[in-house]
């Protein structure tokens, strides 16, 4: 049997004096902790003895008065304080309240250390470490024996039925499960743990009790490379702190297991990808990677999506969508991330929602039923961003209105593409040929406004060189960058071919075709 406060309060050397609550003092604890902060309950374990030379007690009546029926609902059997340190007065509200909760209220003589209480409660609950020990290698077992099964359920239904609480793994940010095939979290659950988390700009603090949740509900964050929290549905009250945090640690090697494979997903989907956009990849084998990643079943979409800022969350992006079991390529390109999956409501949706809240752009290209079709998806999926992005919406998609990149050009990328071959083709392929760069001359001279001094200045060139190179622009172009007609189709043709590409000279329609 663990240590009462009875047994506490009795003990001669401690001078301890009880002001309130002696209903409570049969209340067996499980240690004496010392805590300053302003929200103790967010570090201490139910079971637990708060001490404090009373920096944490509130100075208003009334907020004296919450702050014991927050300790009481947390699980703290009692609190002590020092006399003559730091306390504001105890008021009679507070008092009250705590003999109406039977909820020990103990003065501490100043000259009492706490470490002599601490030590009290330690050697008297000995035999009670002893079996929490062997609770921990009961633990330990059931990790060893689900780890065979290769399975996180099986390992969370395991210590489930060690602790008999109901246990979760977490994103903290969207309140989904983490454990591939466990049941989702109870929706109360859920709703109190966003608002909670949107209601902190910090992390989570070790130990946090949802009030607004319709079973005691504690939660704990693990020590994981990517965001996730444990959480512990009590059915007869928590288990142990001590227990708790060796459960944080090994739900933590599960999360970090399926980092891995997510990680590994990425790199393999990634190349697969690679080669679909860039038609270096068989049908055989473009078929047989998609059948791998459950992605056999068509139709395809591609979608392009950008986000501003030195660091883009499109891991999370991977994460999100691998929570949601929804199958896809993904794959880095020139900042923007490009992803392919099912043309299904389901799986858009979900792609469009966390594109939402991570403020991204999302381009989106028409449905392609083979995967011949996806280098041209992909091109659709550039162009339906650069709309996006000009309209200043945070979707587009391809063939919709929305998606036309400007009233001065078809509205089709097929057609544009036509265009641009018409007109920037020979400049192109003598691009190619020579690894020279007269598109990009083209451009700064255009947007330099036909100043020849700024742009032979932001180029790095002699005056001469650039007559010599626009020369040769106006000879493959048959047209003179002296005629306004000219110039206004050579400047829409531009715009044309960068909506193409995405951006200068990046992939898609590519000067060596």
């Amino acid at each position: 049997m663990a240590i009462t406060i009875r047994e506490v309060v009795e003990t001669p050397a401690f001078r301890l004096k009880v002001l309130a609550g002696a209903g409570g003092l049969d209340r067996e604890i499980s240690w004496a902790h010392v805590c300053e902060l302003p929200d103790p309950m967010e570090w201490l374990a139910e079971g637990e003895l708060l001490m404090t030379v009373g920096f944490t007690v509130p100075g208003q009546a009334s907020e004296q008065a919450n702050f014991i029926e927050k300790l009481t609902r947390a699980g703290v059997r009692g609190i002590l304080i020092c006399d003559q340190a730091y306390a504001p007065p105890l008021s009679e509200e507070m008092l009250s309240a705590a003999e109406e909760l039977k909820f020990p209220v103990i003065l501490a003589a100043y000259e009492v250390p706490f470490s002599a209480i601490t030590r009290t409660v330690a050697e008297a609950n000995r035999n009670e470490e002893h079996r929490r020990l062997l609770q921990v290698m009961k633990i330990y077992e059931a990790v060893r024996i689900a780890t065979r099964r290769a399975e996180g359920v099986a390992l969370l239904r395991s210590l489930e039925e060690l602790l008999g609480c109901r246990l979760f793994v977490l994103d903290p940010e969207t309140g989904r499960s983490l454990v591939r095939g466990a049941p989702e979290p109870p929706g109360d659950l859920v709703r109190a743990l966003l608002e909670e988390r949107a209601r902190r700009s910090g992390p989570l603090p070790t130990g946090l009790r949802l009030q607004a949740t319709i079973r005691p509900t504690l939660i704990m964050p693990v020590p994981a490379s990517r965001r996730a929290v444990l959480a512990v549905v009590a059915r007869d009250g928590f288990p142990d702190l001590f227990i708790l945090h060796h459960i944080t640690e090994i739900v933590a090697l599960e999360v970090e297991r399926l980092v891995a494979e997510y990680e590994r997903n990425r790199r393999s989907g990634a190349e697969v990808l690679f080669g679909l956009i860039e038609n270096r990849i068989s049908m055989g084998s473009a078929r047989y990677a998609l059948m791998e990643r459950g992605l056999a079943e068509g139709p395809h979409v591609v979608a392009c999506c950008e986000e501003s800022g030195e660091d883009p969350g499109y891991s999370k992006i991977h994460f999100r969508l691998e929570d949601h079991r929804v199958p896809h390529l993904m794959l880095v390109r020139s900042r923007r991330l490009i992803v392919l999956l099912r043309d299904t409501p389901d799986h858009l949706r979900v792609l469009l929602e966390e594109g939402r809240r991570l403020r991204m752009i999302i381009g989106l290209s028409r449905a392609v039923d083979d995967t011949g079709g996806i280098p041209n998806a992909y091109r659709q999926s550039l162009w339906a961003l650069k709309a996006a992005a000009r309209s200043g919406r945070p979707v587009a998609v391809y063939g919709k209105e929305e998606a036309r990149i400007s009233p001065f050009l078809p509205h089709e990328a097929e057609d544009i593409e036509l265009i641009v071959r018409q007109i920037l083709g020979r400049l192109l392929e003598y691009d190619g040929r020579h690894s020279s760069d007269l598109l990009h001359t083209l451009r700064t001279f255009l947007v330099q406004d036909r100043s020849w001094t700024k742009t032979a200045k932001m180029l790095h060139i002699h005056r001469q060189t650039l007559v010599y190179r626009i020369k040769r622009i106006e000879d493959l172009t048959q047209r003179s960058l002296g005629n306004t007609e000219d110039v206004a189709e050579l400047w829409f043709v531009l715009k044309a071919y960068e909506a193409l590409n995405g951006e200068e000279g990046a992939g898609g329609f590519s000067r060596s075709r």
